[in-house]
């Protein structure tokens, strides 16, 4: 029998306590050391404000705290601690501290020393901005040159970063109302968190200009600080709903968002379908079945041959993602031969002839989609030749900044915006978003092996929370947000074993992954 918090998260812990506090008119949520979610009333001025340590691959190198200090009055609080973070060569240990006042004013204070001499891409505050409150707002960003100027939030998703060189944004929350956010310690800049499909924008530390990654030398201080602030009247932006308030529900039976067309992949741990595995993923009536394809790569024909047979057995089109040599032409005719009368769709993964494109339409049939198997963002700063296109494609997962539930919920409508911003590039054209997992499938931005993933209990691209109740429901919401951003195509998933839909008749490779042998996860209802 599985625990309550197993079936509800994949993991036996209880999610991280929060709790509320107060700068005067500002309430905050305090929850692992962190303030998120800061408000004036209803209006949310700030998502969220935190410390990161990336490694050289852009990993976060998680923290441990301790000597956790806190005084609060009900209308302010002062908050302290220490945390360190180590991952093989890296080890950083900082002082933390955090003060709310009355006056409605907020200061973060970080005070670090590397213990070691490791190679890093990132040490500092992070300042997350809310999307909804901040798309297309106008702002004022002022320069560590001194110079002011007016700008405002991009509606689009920006392909790169806003706003530069930094040192204070100031926006507008109401006539007469502004909060301004100020950092020091060194210069910041602002992306377009959307890239990643995250709701928000992000202010950082260590422009991107500078060459990463960066050897830092052991005894190496640093040392940062944010101020937000309130400016202009203190009065509240309508009513904040406290955690005991009810919420209320209204659903529009009149308006309808058409479906996408919704498919699999077929599983990465490339055991053929039993029986009653094909009974299910019959019962899902399924648009397509995925499988991935790397031409310079010898083992291409029999997983083409084992993919064919995989949709003849459950009556479903093949989606074939394709990533292609140079003078690769002879390979495609091969291919569209293997696979004629399969395929309802190509997912061209970076550059690809117009002879070649026209080939896979004209021998195997379905229609050809450019695009990439990274992010949105790669799609977005490296936008591909639409001649000879159907459509375009990108993949997506809720993990590539943040891991808790909290952002995983709160970053779902970052799905809508990717969508959205995809057809500027596309037009009327299909958008298809293949794949939609939990956790990233690879690293397009690491520059050295993965030495971490090889440490760990389960693989990188697995999350226990794949056979739990919170998955069904991130699915679900994913499904809202991409359908009502008009998704043309979108594949979930795999179809068996821990990136599934089921568990395989064998059962999980580890206890870290408490799913029942043979069992469908409830995501699979959805």
């Amino acid at each position: 029998m599985l625990s309550a918090n197993v079936l509800r998260y994949g993991r036996e812990d209880e999610p991280p306590p929060r709790r509320t506090l107060h700068a005067g008119p500002l309430t905050a949520t305090l929850q692992s050391g962190e303030l998120r979610w800061i408000r004036l009333g209803a209006r949310e001025v700030l998502r969220r404000v935190y410390m990161a340590v990336r490694d050289e691959n852009w990993g976060t190198v998680p923290g441990v705290i301790t000597n956790y200090q806190m005084e609060e009055d009900g209308s302010a609080f002062a908050i302290s601690y220490d945390c360190e973070h180590k991952q093989d060569e890296i080890h950083f240990r900082w002082h933390a501290t955090i003060h709310g006042d009355r006056s409605g004013s907020i200061r973060w204070t970080m005070d670090g020393q590397t213990l070691t001499t490791f190679r890093r891409n990132r040490i500092g505050w992070c300042v997350l901005h809310p999307l909804a409150e901040c798309v297309g707002a106008t702002c004022t960003l002022e320069h560590m040159d001194g110079s002011v100027e007016e700008s405002a939030f991009p509606r689009l998703i920006a392909p790169d970063q806003p706003f530069l060189g930094l040192r204070a944004i100031t926006q507008t929350l109401s006539p007469g109302v502004r909060a301004r956010v100020e950092f020091a310690g060194e210069e910041f800049e602002t992306e377009d968190q959307r890239n990643w499909t995250d709701a928000s924008f992000k202010t950082y530390s260590t422009p991107l200009r500078f060459a990463y990654p960066a050897s830092i030398e052991a005894g190496t201080e640093v040392h940062q600080s944010v101020d937000l602030s309130i400016e202009g009247g203190r009065e509240e932006i309508g009513a904040n709903v406290g955690p005991d308030d009810a919420v209320e529900i209204r659903i529009d039976v009149h308006r309808r968002s058409p479906l996408p067309r919704l498919g699999l992949a077929i599983a990465s741990h490339g055991e053929a379908l039993d029986a009653r595995s094909i009974e299910r993923l019959r019962r899902l009536r399924l648009a397509h079945l995925r499988v991935d394809l790397a031409l310079e790569k010898s083992e291409w024909r029999a997983t083409a041959q084992q993919a064919v047979e995989q949709s003849m057995l459950l009556g479903v089109p093949l989606e074939i993602m394709l990533q292609m040599p140079p003078a690769a032409h002879g390979a495609v005719e091969e291919l569209a031969s293997i696979a004629k009368g399969h395929v309802v769709r190509w997912l061209i993964d970076g550059a690809l002839p117009i002879a070649a494109r026209e080939s896979l339409r004209d021998l195997s049939g379905g229609e050809v989609l450019a695009g990439t198997n990274a992010h949105f963002a790669e799609l977005n700063r490296h936008r591909p030749d639409m001649q000879g296109a159907s459509g375009i494609w990108f993949g997506l997962n809720p993990q590539v900044h943040a891991f808790d539930e909290d952002t995983l919920v709160e970053n779902l409508a970052g799905q809508r915006e990717a969508v959205q911003s995809a057809r500027v590039i596309c037009g009327d054209r299909p958008v298809a978003v293949s794949p939609v997992t939990l956790k990233p499938r690879f690293n397009p931005d690491a520059t050295s092996p993965d030495r971490s993933s090889r440490l760990a209990e389960l693989p990188p691209q697995v999350d226990p929370r794949q056979m739990s109740l919170f998955g069904a429901c991130w699915t679900l919401g994913s499904l809202k947000y991409l359908a009502e951003a008009g998704a043309n195509s979108v594949t979930y998933y795999e179809t068996t074993g821990w990136r599934g839909v089921m568990e395989r008749a064998a059962g999980s490779q580890s206890a870290r992954f408490p799913s029942v042998a043979g069992g469908v996860f409830p995501l699979y209802h959805v």
